[in-house]
């Protein structure tokens, strides 16, 4: 590796490593919800306050993705707090030769704030049939560091025609995270449905965040601390 390095390649500090949820959360869902594992005893960490720290990858003052992060926040389990990033657009173009102590201040701030979460909360549009590159470079600032190893994530997709885009964020995700299949979902939003008040309105809609982010509690209370 220091070898590659030697060459200018740019090489991550480590590899990516997957948490599974433990198959009370999986299997058990109903009494995980409660805190509680198969034999009825209170599971570790369950009544520690969490932190989902919400990135929207688009970077214009109203869309229909930072809606559904907003209403994210509105619908938040009991004990977690969800906390907009908005600072997407402030990072530096990625150089691998600044990726070095001192960072530049924007990205040790995006560091930090990914560090301190429990889970990670992506909502991103699809541009020209991938990820948007205001995203892809926030998302690269973290390659080489540990603040993203094995971190919960969820992607969420608010366009049922986006495949192509959530496809690669995906793929990106899964290199540097633990992606959370049962919260990377698909919120089938209408042209009149671009608000936070209008998603959590509809029955559905709520229902089907709220689960995803019931799953991203479970999976970040497996997670190590």
């Amino acid at each position: 590796m220091s070898a590659l390095r030697e060459l200018g390649m740019h090489v991550p500090h480590a590899p990516a490593h997957t948490i599974a949820v433990n198959e009370c959360a999986m299997t058990h869902a109903p009494v995980c919800l409660l805190g509680l594992c198969q034999r009825g005893e209170p599971r570790a960490g369950y009544n520690r306050h969490m932190r989902f720290l919400a990135i929207p990858g688009s970077l214009r003052a109203q869309s229909s993705n930072r809606a559904v992060l907003d209403a994210a926040r509105a619908l938040a389990p009991a004990g977690v707090e969800v906390a907009l990033f908005d600072g997407v657009a402030t990072l530096p173009h990625f150089n691998p030769d600044d990726d070095v102590e001192p960072f530049p201040p924007a990205v040790a701030a995006w560091r930090a704030e990914v560090a301190r979460a429990d889970a990670l909360i992506i909502c991103s549009p699809e541009y020209a049939r991938g990820v948007p590159g205001a995203l892809k470079n926030a998302i690269d600032w973290l390659v080489s560091g540990f603040e993203v190893i094995g971190k919960p994530i969820a992607s969420i997709n608010a366009s049922p025609i986006a495949t192509a885009g959530q496809d690669a964020l995906l793929t990106t995700l899964r290199t540097i995270g633990n992606v959370v299949k049962e919260s990377s979902i698909t919120l089938p939003l209408t042209s009149s449905q671009r608000s936070a008040e209008a998603i959590t309105g509809d029955p559905a809609l709520a229902s089907a965040l709220r689960a995803a982010l019931e799953n991203l509690a479970l999976a970040a209370r497996a997670a190590p601390s």
